[in-house]
């Protein structure tokens, strides 16, 4: 009955792999998923800041203001 033990080893191994290559699949698939939101909040951020830019802009009434001067190419 010695093969039957060795079916049943083979069987419990390839169940065992298959359980570690799911688990790291769904960490993968976790971390992708963290990487969008951060990609959606940094896009977010940079709506806000965009949106920002452009209230003072319209509040300052002038369009764009500049520091300083705006150098011209010669």
């Amino acid at each position: 009955n010695t093969e039957g033990y060795l079916v049943v080893a083979a069987v419990i191994v390839v169940a065992v792999v298959a359980i570690v290559v799911a688990i790291v699949a769904m960490a993968a698939a976790i971390v992708a998923m963290v990487a969008a939101i951060v990609a959606i909040v940094v896009a977010i951020a940079a709506a806000v800041d965009s949106v920002v830019a452009i209230v003072v802009a319209i509040r300052d009434g002038t369009g764009l203001k500049f520091s300083q001067p705006v150098p011209v190419p010669v």
